[in-house]
């Protein structure tokens, strides 16, 4: 096609997958089928029915708490090496988001004060 596999999938791929199946896809063009790409570990499952397995997937997940799925996900992505940068981002304000510090630096400035933190968790 005279086009190269560019926005870091060769790079995000090579994290996921063998390099010698990388070279495959991006040199020749060559698809991974469904039961290969389980093999190698990039898909967790495969379905004949996938609209119904995923809906499975999602009713499992949203009995879990949204703040944890969410935060080990990026957890999961940092160790990877995915998107690192906003991984630290959205922990940090994860972290912040509900904190008494926050509450109170909110607080402080609709009131056009300095604010008062008491530094505890």
């Amino acid at each position: 096609l005279g086009v190269a596999p560019c926005w870091s999938g060769t790079q995000r791929l090579a994290n996921l997958l063998p390099v010698a199946v990388v070279r495959e896809m991006a040199l020749f063009g060559r698809r991974v089928a469904a039961e290969r790409a389980c093999q190698l570990g990039y898909v967790a499952e495969i379905s004949s029915d996938p609209l119904n397995l995923a809906r499975e997937i999602a009713n499992s997940v949203k009995q879990n708490s949204q703040t944890a799925t969410e935060t080990v996900k990026y957890m999961i992505s940092a160790s990877a090496n995915e998107d690192v940068s906003g991984s630290i981002d959205a922990l940090a304000g994860c972290m912040l988001a509900d904190s008494s510090d926050k509450g109170e630096g909110v607080k402080a400035f609709k009131e056009k004060r300095a604010p008062n933190f008491d530094n505890s968790r």
